[in-house]
């Protein structure tokens, strides 16, 4: 018989933190690219708030970046 909470180890991989990094820069440096040009050429509100929304989620995705030492490992726990 099992036992009602019988827990498996299920190992992840990763992908390259390098790649993650070039797309959060390049989506936060598209969201101030739409917040510059709704002020210079007076876009009105709809590219502010693409502009603002994509910094949100380039702050988003750079909050899940993190760095390892060699020989160590990373928890995820669901």
């Amino acid at each position: 018989m099992q036992a009602a909470n019988e827990y498996h180890e299920q190992p992840l991989h990763s992908a390259s933190g390098y790649a993650m990094l070039a797309l959060s820069l390049a989506v936060a440096g598209a969201g101030l690219w739409l917040l510059v040009g709704a002020v210079r050429r007076g876009g009105g509100a709809p590219m502010v708030l693409a502009g603002l929304g994509l910094l949100a989620l380039a702050l988003f995705m750079l909050a899940g970046l993190y760095m390892l030492q060699p020989n160590t490992a990373a928890l995820l726990t669901l």
